[in-house]
């Protein structure tokens, strides 16, 4: 087996680990364990591996940095190992680039939400805000591992020009796909910072006239739902229409299975209060979503 044939296993194995990388930082959110090692960074209370433990939640918290934390000597190694195998200026390289941007940005607003104590039980919209971003730079890493895979698997590289319509309906589509994937992270927060008994209490909660930020905004990521998973729909049938090569007809079936399928998972999570496992499943839908819409992109 060659290299570079390694190297895309090595690829698919990345991008494999880090999906229950982003569950897991989501599951520290939905468990209220952001502080779990207090204002520390990278340490945990001050300490490499924490001996004074007094709650599951500090576990949880460090369990998540070491998972992130073995990824950056991981990335060097396919860094360096695309440097060897390709070629000056090969699209591979650029990818194990941006993945290693990524990851060292996805680092550092996980240290600004520690260190500003921008976790756990904080309402503000600073956290909001930088909530918003956090998901953003995620969607932007799946993107480098996704086009990480495609290229060291012999994909073609991306072309923008020559598309006319359809180029503008994906650029469209991808954006709408983020804004929900955003506004449904606040939405999450808020259902973890203002848990409720009845969805008519919830919607109470939404529309008070002394409501905050994190609740004013919750209703934004039903809608943003609705008018996105259409317009991609829309999206992939046209391409099926217009562009219907090899690659296109093989998975765009799947992503519109997946889609549907987080569509209704989306109303059901609501109707249920968002208990936490159904937030991961829903996140993980996500994330799966994300990356067959970046490939058939």
């Amino acid at each position: 087996m060659t290299s570079r044939n390694r190297f895309r296993y090595f690829a698919w194995a990345l991008l494999a680990y880090n999906i229950p990388v982003v569950l897991w930082g989501a599951f520290v959110r939905a468990s209220r364990s952001g502080d779990g090692c207090g204002e520390h960074w990278p340490t945990c209370g001050g300490e490499v591996v924490p001996t004074a433990v007094q709650h599951g939640k500090t576990w949880i918290e460090y369990g998540h940095r070491i998972s992130t934390g073995v990824l950056l000597p991981i990335i060097l190694i396919g860094l360096i190992w695309a440097f060897r195998a390709y070629a000056k200026g090969h699209r591979v390289r650029k990818a194990v680039c941006a993945v290693l941007f990524f990851t060292l940005t996805e680092g550092l607003i996980g240290r600004f939400l520690v260190v500003h104590k921008l976790v756990a039980m904080n309402t503000s919209g600073e956290r909001v805000a930088w909530m918003a971003l956090h998901l953003a730079n995620i969607f932007l890493l799946l993107t480098a591992l996704t086009l990480l895979v495609w290229w060291s698997s012999g994909g073609a590289s991306v072309r923008l020009g020559g598309h006319g319509q359809l180029a503008k309906m994906w650029a469209a589509c991808l954006l709408g796909i983020v804004a929900v994937a955003v506004t449904g992270s606040v939405s999450a927060l808020g259902d973890t910072l203002y848990p409720v008994e009845t969805l008519a209490e919830g919607i109470r909660q939404d529309f008070a006239h002394n409501a905050v930020l994190i609740l004013k905004t919750r209703p934004l990521h039903p809608i943003t739902a609705v008018l996105a998973t259409a317009f991609t729909l829309w999206t992939i049938t046209s391409t099926l229409r217009l562009r219907p090569v090899f690659w296109v007809r093989k998975l765009a079936v799947p992503v519109m299975m997946v889609m549907v399928g987080q569509f209704f998972f989306g109303f059901a999570n609501l109707f249920m209060l968002a208990p936490i496992w159904a937030q991961m499943v829903h996140l993980l839908l996500a994330n799966l979503l994300w990356i067959g819409l970046v490939l058939l992109a």
